[in-house]
């Protein structure tokens, strides 16, 4: 599966290099090769992938969603189709979808054109309805690619210890100028749902920031992990600032 997917993006032209002479040239991966297997896995089953430029610097990259289809609003019907979002939650997975709301090929002859009102069509309005379904009974989060990226770089990249007794286990976060070079803000809003694991059994849990200051969190059941409880700090919402009358 993984060697077809591999074949459909090179005859894609999807994975290229761009040569001395300006050429585009498809790289041709070798699977006995560890790292560049290691890659492909990577740019298959993870919105962030590690690597480095050309010069050796190292580099966060992330991807994007677009499907084998035009990132047009008539497409987005596909993209966000219910299999895909049944796919998402099941998986327990993020995406960041590639989107150009202002254009449409809803034409009579399938050309591109500047979205009009309605700018959303039919297939598209059932989409955002379902999405918006989901993220109201908390089965689906929906944010910005910015908080989106944040989350995903902290959950791999913070540090922390754990000091464990019979009466609390506290967990104590390194400091985000440290675990967090990666981010444009390195601040307190990158530890927004922040969240951890730990077995049903265990005691008390306290988590400090690298201040010392205790974190609010919430404790429940985990309804992925049996056995398991999640401790974590609720996901505060994008708080939008209504338009005002001129």
């Amino acid at each position: 599966e993984l060697r077809k997917a591999i074949a459909d993006y090179k005859n894609w032209k999807l994975i290229y290099r761009r040569k001395e002479d300006r050429r585009d040239e498809i790289l041709d991966f070798a699977m006995e090769d560890v790292d560049k297997r290691a890659l492909f896995l990577a740019m298959f089953n993870r919105t962030l992938v590690r690597m480095r430029a050309l010069d050796g610097s190292p580099l966060t990259v992330f991807k994007r969603y677009r499907g084998a289809w035009a990132a047009d609003e008539s497409s987005f019907g596909k993209q966000a189709s219910r299999d895909n979002l049944d796919g998402l939650e099941a998986r327990q997975g993020a995406v960041v979808l590639y989107q150009h709301f202002g254009v449409t090929r809803r034409t009579a002859d399938g050309s591109k054109k500047r979205s009009l009102h309605p700018v959303l069509g039919e297939l598209s309005v059932q989409a955002w309805r379902d999405i918006a379904e989901r993220h109201a009974k908390g089965n689906l989060f929906l944010t910005t690619t910015g908080r989106l990226l944040d989350y995903l770089n902290l959950a791999e990249k913070l540090d922390f210890t754990v000091d464990k007794s019979s009466e609390r286990w506290t967990i104590t976060l390194s400091s985000l100028e440290n675990s967090a070079e990666w981010s444009l803000r390195p601040s307190e809003e990158l530890l927004n749902g922040i969240s951890f694991t730990v077995p049903e059994d265990a005691p008390e849990i306290v988590i400090l920031d690298s201040r010392g200051r205790i974190l609010d969190l919430e404790r429940r059941a985990d309804p992925v992990h049996p056995g398991k409880h999640a401790v974590y700090r609720q996901w505060r919402k994008l708080e939008w600032i209504p338009p005002t009358s001129s």
